[in-house]
């Protein structure tokens, strides 16, 4: 997230959707495990939205955190390291992989946590990461180009 031209900038997740995403033939699949489109599924965009400044606190404007749904991510029991840690990120680059471990987890359990507000800290991979963090804001810049 980004300041331009005095207008605010969120990080939002709305973890695992039931939309077409991962293509028509998985939509089935997503409509019955993720959150529905309305209501828990457009949570954090709405509060990313339309929450006050002192809320969102280090959501907002390029911080460290996110504004999130669900907090299935706090119960799992030793994510820093096996999610974060030198040895896994950059001695044996498993991070990925036990990341995608991670999500389908959080597809799996997201419902039974759900929370109406959250800012969630990430995961320094996204935040720490200065060249991937110019290309997904020259991509989100470039998608949204329409509309500015």
């Amino acid at each position: 997230s980004r300041r331009i031209n005095g207008c605010d900038s969120v990080c939002a997740c709305p973890t695992w959707v039931g939309t077409g995403i991962a293509g028509e033939d998985n939509r089935g699949f997503l409509e019955q495990w993720a959150f529905p489109v309305g209501g828990a599924g457009i949570a954090s965009a709405i509060n990313a939205m339309f929450r006050r400044p002192e809320e969102l606190g280090d959501a907002l404007n390029n911080g460290k955190s996110l504004v999130a749904n669900c907090r299935l991510l706090d119960y799992l029991p030793g994510k820093n390291l096996w999610l974060t840690s030198d040895l896994v990120t950059n001695v044996l680059g498993w991070r990925d992989q036990l990341a995608d471990l991670c999500s389908f987890a959080l597809l799996l359990g997201q419902r039974f946590t759900f929370d109406d507000f959250i800012v969630q800290r990430s995961s320094p991979e996204t935040y720490c990461n200065q060249e991937g963090i110019d290309a997904f804001y020259e991509w989100s810049r470039k998608e949204v180009e329409p509309w500015l």
